[in-house]
């Protein structure tokens, strides 16, 4: 009887080393999906960020800085501006602009007030800070 050469226990050492090279590969994708992207600004992080001395502190600070734009106040336009903006990893306030406007004036006033903020907090993802979106409305209420 003639000897044949067992193909299958080949084939099958293929497939296996073929499997465990796929599962090397996908492990290493997940790894670099894992890798956070340092640039990356997220909506909502494992802990967010916060202004120093938390949100009554930071409704205290815009109410002591906000100048009431004179032209404003003679029009008597009042109402609120909506300030979207990040908080850096370092604590900076970046990219600050105006989501819900009420007035250029009112508009800009809110935008200087928001960009004079001390640095924050920053907020964490993995224990690791990481860029926030964040946003805060500030109210023009003439007496």
């Amino acid at each position: 009887m003639p000897y044949i050469a067992p193909v299958e226990e080949t084939n099958e050492r293929e497939e296996a080393e073929r499997a465990r090279l796929q599962a090397e590969l996908a492990a290493e994708l997940q790894k670099e999906a894992e890798a956070e992207d340092p640039n990356k600004i997220y909506d909502n992080a494992e802990v967010m960020p916060e202004y120093p001395g938390g949100q009554v502190a930071l409704m205290r600070y815009i109410a002591q800085n906000v100048k009431y734009p004179k032209s404003a106040q003679e029009n008597g336009t009042q109402g609120k501006v909506v300030v979207q903006f990040v908080v850096d990893t370092d604590g900076s306030i970046i990219n600050a602009y105006v989501l819900t406007s009420v007035d250029p004036d009112l508009d800009t006033e809110a935008l200087r007030v928001i960009k004079s903020m001390p640095r924050w907090t920053p907020g964490k993802q993995k224990g690791k800070n990481v860029r926030v979106k964040y946003a805060v409305s500030v109210k023009f209420r003439l007496p």
